[in-house]
């Protein structure tokens, strides 16, 4: 049974106390960049996204990876506080290591395939007749043409307008929401899904919601942070969607009606919440009046920094050892012994 002592109290502590610290360092770094930074809340949606995802995914890939790291070599800067067969190899590692890859494969997996029957589902029920219209918007609109065979009408999925797929996105909208709007609204609402496409959004919020949902006693914490960022990314969709031709006026209706719960519809076209469906209508309309100008770059979602940033956390422990991972693993050992009164 000693055996089991780290690889379960560590994880545990890994859940309840590393990542929530985590969180806890990653809203320190978000809100130090509203604060500091000058350039408006449009600027900077790569980072603010990049800061969420690592706030999770750079300790739990350092953690897997030294775990296997100890495993594969089977050294440990610290003795093992329990006596057990092994105890030079410390093989506590691989099943420590073990215990957070299923944690996580549990957390992604649904995830995975609910995006996966999201779009599948909306294949299976298309309405021909709407797709057809939804073409034809497309070919009559040049800024649009990305859309060309990446839009699907159906009818009956409870969400009005939505951007799905991981790996090529596709705009889903349903005939509920269609019939409510002119050619002109309906493009409108094209335009900002366009930039929902062209930004990978459907991976790139899959992305952040997982690191919240890795960090169960951490993402209240992060909660008013996702919830800022979200905002501020529908917001910028808005404003890319009049760059794109969309007609403003139409776009705020085309909110407004989207947000509208129906029947049969659940509100969509981005966060419904009072205060910020009023905050983007107000700036759609002013838009109307004066007509906003290009800026804040790309507005990059980072993806490649992602990459980066895992990949540096998986390789420094077989670089630079593991002894932040000695440190969990003894202090695991004495909490037990401490509270057992002895091993």
């Amino acid at each position: 049974m000693n055996e089991l002592v780290f690889p379960v109290i560590g994880s545990l502590a890994v859940v309840v106390l590393l990542l929530p610290a985590a969180a806890i360092f990653a809203k320190a770094v978000l809100w130090m960049l509203r604060h500091v930074s000058t350039a408006g809340v449009l600027h900077g949606l790569g980072t603010r996204a990049l800061v969420l995802v690592a706030s999770s995914a750079v300790p739990l890939v350092w953690l897997i990876s030294a775990g296997v790291h100890q495993a594969e070599t089977g050294r440990s800067a610290l003795a093992c506080v329990f006596p057990h067969p092994g105890a030079d190899e410390c093989a506590e590692s691989a099943l420590f290591a073990l215990i957070l890859v299923t944690f996580v494969a549990i957390t992604v997996v649904p995830m995975v395939l609910r995006e996966w029957l999201a779009v599948r589902r909306a294949r299976q029920r298309i309405d021909l007749r709407l797709t057809a219209r939804l073409e034809v918007l497309i070919d009559r609109t040049p800024a649009l043409l990305a859309l060309k065979r990446r839009t699907i009408g159906i009818t009956g999925s409870g969400t009005a307008i939505a951007t799905h797929g991981l790996l090529r996105p596709v705009v889903i909208v349903d005939a509920g929401l269609a019939v409510s709007l002119d050619d002109i609204a309906l493009t409108a609402a094209l335009c900002h899904e366009l930039e929902h496409v062209a930004g990978r959004d459907p991976f790139r919020y899959f992305l952040v919601s997982l690191a919240l949902a890795l960090n169960p006693f951490g993402k209240w914490l992060l909660a008013s942070e996702l919830g800022r960022w979200i905002v501020s990314r529908e917001v910028h969709c808005d404003r890319a969607a009049v760059l794109a031709g969309a007609d403003p006026a139409a776009l705020a209706h085309a909110l407004v009606v989207a947000a509208r719960p129906g029947p049969t519809l659940s509100a969509n076209l981005g966060p419904s919440e009072t205060a910020s469906l009023k905050l983007r209508v107000d700036l759609l309309l002013a838009y109307a009046e004066r007509p906003p100008k290009l800026c804040c770059g790309k507005n990059g979602s980072r993806l490649g920094m992602v990459v980066v940033l895992a990949v540096t956390a998986a390789i420094l422990p077989h670089h630079f050892g593991t002894h932040a991972l000695d440190v969990l693993h003894s202090g695991a050992e004495h909490a037990v012994v401490h509270i057992t009164g002895g091993p």
